[in-house]
């Protein structure tokens, strides 16, 4: 459903191939329903995707996407079960042999009685310092000055173990929800040996992952630079993630999935060049801090953006100072797994 003054004019796309083909792709308004819709006709496994539409007038454009997930439909063999050379037992063995990868666990860190949680220490080994206090307090911790110490002793040993298989590991960035909807965590590393294993573990049992996006759980690899990122993501995959080489970790980060929805969106705005423009949401659960982005760009508070948060945490507001034409165009906001968007126009 779109509204907008003047009247936007409505378009489709996806991120992977064409929808020219009318045999495949059929688009419509519902007067009655006033709905626009797209649909998919005799859907095949290559159109799993994510698919966006795009609502666009003079003063910009809004967007609202979803991923089309297919499941291959399967189909029983009753002949030849065996194969002539034990086809099926191979493939069964292969079967058990994947299996076996994907519950394979790791031992996470216990908390005992009187001690921090080990868990804190695990994520703030991978995260930079300007987000200790932010963690401590997830954890309950107002105060973490005094286990500065301990973890600087740790860093030390961790980096060590490190230098085994890895020559250079830096630029990393904790797990977030993306405007794309996919939630992504990130860092720049140089192994020593470019054939070493690389894991992925969600709450100490090892998960398997793809090379493309349309895989639940992905690792893109441009350079040095590693981007695991989860399709879709859902309340049961929030997490401890941990991603090792070979047998030493290199990274941790916790996805959190609260239960959260907007009782007020933001709205499109428009405002006259040099003025500013504000964004306002309200949620149905407090929140210490939710994530603004223009586009694909996360926005942090200070110099052009201000970031305030209500006195109960509920409502959550961005101001984008002095509008240039610059800054026009779409933002959103995310918390937990759901955002929304709006678009400002400047004039």
């Amino acid at each position: 459903m779109v509204s907008g003054e003047p009247p936007p004019t409505v378009s489709w796309g996806r991120n992977k191939g064409e929808m020219d083909d009318p045999e495949k792709y059929s688009t419509r308004y519902d007067e009655r329903a006033q709905e626009h819709v797209l649909e998919i006709l005799n859907v095949k496994h290559d159109q799993a995707d994510s698919y966006k539409c795009f609502a666009t007038n003079e003063y910009g454009q809004a967007v609202c996407a979803v991923t089309l997930n297919v499941i291959e439909a399967f189909k029983k063999k009753t002949q030849n079960a065996n194969g002539p050379n034990g086809q099926a037992a191979q493939d069964f063995r292969s079967m058990l042999k994947k299996t076996n990868v994907v519950t394979r666990k790791k031992q996470l860190p216990q908390q005992k009685e009187g001690e921090i949680d080990p868990k804190l220490l695990e994520l703030l080994l991978s995260a930079p310092k300007k987000d200790y206090e932010r963690i401590c307090l997830e954890f309950g911790i107002t105060d973490f000055r005094w286990l500065l110490k301990k973890l600087k002793q740790m860093k030390k040993e961790r980096e060590d173990e490190q230098s085994k298989v890895v020559e250079n590991l830096e630029n990393v960035k904790q797990i977030e929800v993306k405007p794309t909807g996919r939630a992504e965590f990130s860092f720049d590393m140089k192994l020593r040996d470019p054939n070493s294993a690389i894991n992925l573990y969600k709450d100490g049992t090892m998960i398997p992952y793809g090379d493309d996006k349309n895989s639940k759980h992905s690792l893109q690899k441009t350079g040095i630079n590693y981007l695991f990122s989860i399709k879709d993501p859902q309340r049961e995959d929030a997490g401890f993630y941990q991603v090792d080489v070979e047998e030493t970790n290199v990274l941790t980060t916790d996805f959190k999935v609260p239960d959260v929805e907007f009782v007020a969106k933001i709205k499109d705005t428009k405002v006259t060049q040099n003025e500013d423009a504000i964004f306002q949401c309200v949620l149905s659960t407090p929140l210490n801090k939710i994530a603004w982005s223009k586009e694909d760009a996360l926005l942090e508070h200070g110099g052009k953006y201000e970031i305030t948060i209500s006195e109960d945490k509920l409502t959550h507001t961005l101001r984008v100072k002095d509008c240039q034409m610059a800054d026009k165009g779409a933002y959103y906001v995310i918390a937990g797994i759901t955002s929304s968007s709006a678009s400002l126009a400047v004039q």
